[in-house]
This record gives C-alpha cells, sequence and structure tokens, in this order.
C-alpha cells in the first residue's frame, strides 16, 4: 500500500531501502 505509493514518486530510493531490509532480494528483481 505505502510502498507503492512511495515507489511511484521515489521508486529508486524506495527500492534500495527495501533490498537493504529484504537483505538484497529487491536489487536481484531490479
Amino acid at each position: 500500500t505505502l510502498d507503492v505509493k512511495l515507489g511511484g514518486k521515489n521508486m529508486t530510493f524506495y527500492q534500495r531501502v527495501t533490498a537493504r531490509a529484504l537483505g538484497g532480494c529487491a536489487a536481484e528483481a531490479k
């Protein structure tokens, strides 16, 4: 929910934060 709203504007920034929180999982997808 919130991730979608923030992702639309700060996709790069949010993706980086998410990748760290997931342990680099998001980084692999991108």
